[in-house]
């Protein structure tokens, strides 16, 4: 079962094998997980063990063993912590792949909805949607490399005049984009932290309801793929995120 986003998430064949097996049931001995995870006996306790050690697992009882599987948000958004720059693709793969299984009905209310569009003018469109119901927040971090919709413009401008803590990062600030980021000062403040990581890449979270991520074509920038994830719980995971990265955000003066 070799998956890439294991390998990104850093997780062996074997580990994968037992956490899905962990969250399919509820509480397991290791020699059920064995069983159902079609693992070696003598493979399945290190396994369980490093899962474990990733906040992946965790020991219920003793004699006998008996393990319980986190959930797979909660997982993934430890694995983020540590590992953030990693996880930006990984965890778009690693929840999609989760959602396709038989999982608990608990874990499947918690993935939530992953909505996928194309283009640049859908993903221009929904963001204008989230703008127009934000009611409390709506975070942004994005290199700017499109020419700026009058709507949208005056989307943001509309959340700020209704009390919307709007706060933007820009990643990139060069020539290029110089003027676009100048229309977003116009009506909020610009925070500045150069992330070579976000190059091509823009990430939206919206009042502790739903994230997207927008992967941009870097030959040509007009082409970009927006995966919006209805989860609360992921939410206010990149909430927190990004409010570590807007600490240490600079703010852009014109």
């Amino acid at each position: 079962m070799a998956l890439d986003f294991a390998k990104t998430l850093g997780l062996t064949d074997y580990e994968l094998k037992a956490y899905l097996a962990l969250v399919k049931g509820d509480q397991l001995k290791g020699s059920e997980v064995a069983k159902n995870a079609a693992i070696p006996n003598a493979k399945v306790y290190g396994t369980l063990r490093s899962l474990i050690k990733k906040n992946l697992a965790v020991l219920v009882r003793e004699k006998p063993f008996v393990f319980k599987g986190v959930e797979p948000e909660k997982a993934i958004e430890a694995l983020m912590d540590e590992r953030s720059s990693e996880l930006k693709n990984a965890a778009l793969n690693a929840l999609g792949f989760f959602k396709s299984q038989p999982l608990k009905r608990q874990s499947e209310e918690l993935l939530g909805k992953i909505e996928l569009n194309v283009g640049r003018e859908q993903r221009f469109r929904t963001a204008q949607h989230l703008h127009d119901s934000a009611r409390k927040y709506f975070y942004m971090v994005s290199p700017v490399n499109f020419v700026l919709p009058a709507y949208l413009l005056k989307a943001r401008a509309n959340a700020v005049k209704k009390g919307v803590d709007e706060k933007f990062i820009v990643s990139k600030l060069t020539g290029e984009n110089r003027n676009e980021v100048k229309k977003y000062a116009s009506v909020m403040e610009i925070r500045f932290l150069e992330d070579p990581d976000y190059e091509n890449l823009s990430i939206y979270v919206w009042d502790d309801k739903k994230f997207l991520i927008v992967v941009i074509d870097p030959v040509n920038k007009a082409k970009s793929i927006t995966v919006t994830i209805d989860s609360s719980d992921l939410a206010k995971a990149m909430k927190k995120y990004f409010l570590e990265l807007y600490r240490k955000a600079k703010p852009v003066q014109f």
